[in-house]
């Protein structure tokens, strides 16, 4: 939750100021997170396995690659303190097929915590219909990219209950790294100063998020996946105190619109999802 905290902060100082192109930058994240998976599964043990988990980890790959440009895009047009809660949603969608598929179930209070995040997100993530007609759009396309995340990370669930972790993450960076190189191949941006330090930047929030993804994996190997994905999304608590500080600090780093009733809804949101994150991990 940490590492994606900073990961969130940099993308969108990275996909506003220096990078706006969210195709060139899930390319250059994308790449380097999939090489760190691939080497530090090679570096870890062995990577063969069964048919069935080198497809469910190929896939998961495939899907994080997609959620990635719908991340991006999103965040590209959306304030951070907005957008991330968005992802927080998941738990409610994980919850459900984690109950159809995995047989998960937990306490009412449990689930009262997840109904608190979802109700938090959408509190955060509102706007007034005068304002940024085409935010709905790109809302729409945020919860799809959530939608998809979620799915990527059933697929590794999985994959993680019959193989070890390092074996899981091979074939999903194997998957991953796929569109990518084919957005390389295709996709011949033109890149200024500026964005050279762009791609040096998110070099380093590709190396976070893996280091993030690798603990996420771990935890979801060896606890329940709603569980994980719940406490995950209190993040927008840090995202929220972070974006805020920035924009009263540093605003040419990042800049949030920042008003009294602003302040107070997003603080209302935050509460009702660390709310909830609590009533989930008790």
């Amino acid at each position: 939750m940490l590492f994606w905290t900073a990961v969130n902060i940099l993308d969108k100082y990275i996909v506003s100021h220096e990078l706006r192109d969210p195709i060139l930058t899930t390319t250059i994240f994308g790449v380097t997170l999939y090489l760190l998976f691939i080497i530090f599964a090679v570096l870890s043990g062995t990577i063969t396995t069964s048919i069935s988990v080198i497809i469910l980890s190929l896939v998961a790959g495939i899907c994080y690659t997609i959620a990635l440009l719908g991340y991006y895009y999103s965040m590209q047009r959306l304030e951070v303190s907005r957008f991330v809660p968005i992802l927080a949603v998941e738990p409610l969608v994980i919850s459900i097929l984690a109950f159809i598929f995995f047989a998960e179930k937990f306490s009412w209070v449990a689930y009262l915590g997840i109904l608190f995040i979802v109700a938090g997100s959408i509190l955060i993530s509102h706007e007034k219909a005068s304002q940024k007609k085409h935010s709905k759009k790109i809302l729409l396309l945020a919860f799809l990219a959530m939608a998809v995340f979620a799915i990527r990370n059933l697929l590794i669930e999985a994959a993680t209950l019959v193989e070890t972790v390092p074996t899981v993450m091979f074939w999903f960076g194997v998957g991953g790294i796929i569109i990518p190189i084919g957005l390389i191949i295709f996709h011949h941006p033109h890149l200024r100063e500026k964005a050279e330090k762009g791609v040096q930047h998110l070099i380093v929030t590709g190396i976070l998020s893996a280091m993030a993804m690798i603990f996420f994996t771990k935890a979801i190997s060896v606890g329940p996946i709603t569980l994980v994905v719940a406490f995950i999304s209190t993040k927008p608590l840090l995202v929220f105190i972070v974006a805020t500080l920035l924009s009263f600090l540093h605003p040419k780093i990042l800049r949030e619109r920042i008003s009294t009733s602003i302040l107070l809804k997003k603080s209302l949101a935050t509460a009702f999802i660390v709310a909830g994150g609590i009533l989930v991990i008790m």
